[in-house]
């Protein structure tokens, strides 16, 4: 980026953004008593709202089957009434709704999901939980703009 400027356009100032992550030394990790899976985001936003029903409804029985004892929390405000009704009609399913802090969720998360199936760009939940958790599943959709996936 630097050369670029350097070379091409010496009059234009640009600043390198970093997102807020924190690092590993950020969280203190708590051990769960079951195995936790987390999924975190805006819920009035259809991209993660859509995400936590399809998991919910999709993936999570098949989880549940394999780890009878696993934990899901959807943590995120302004949850739309469809995925209200769903967490109700299954057992050890939380929905948080705002949170002011997400720090005590990711320290007791066993795996953070992503599983988002429209949407564009850099997740930075993601990339957040490379600092956090130690185990990640994402969709090709939820690690998109990341190298490697």
């Amino acid at each position: 980026m630097r050369s670029w400027r350097k070379n091409w356009h010496p009059q234009t100032r640009i600043d390198v953004v970093h997102p807020g992550l924190g690092s590993a030394a950020d969280y203190h990790r708590t051990v769960s008593a079951h195995p936790t899976v987390l999924f975190t985001g805006a819920l009035n936003r259809p991209d993660n709202s859509s995400a936590a029903e399809w998991f919910l409804r999709d993936m999570w029985p098949a989880i549940v089957a394999q780890v009878p004892q696993a934990e899901f929390i959807i943590a995120g405000a302004n949850p739309p009434e469809k995925l209200n009704q769903l967490v109700q009609h299954n057992e050890r399913v939380t929905l948080t709704g705002f949170v002011p802090s997400l720090d005590p969720y990711y320290a007791q998360a066993t795996v953070f999901v992503v599983p988002l199936r429209t949407g564009a760009g850099v997740k930075f939940k993601l990339l957040t939980q490379c600092y956090v958790v130690y185990r990640l599943l994402a969709t090709s959709v939820g690690a998109e703009g990341i190298d490697g996936t």
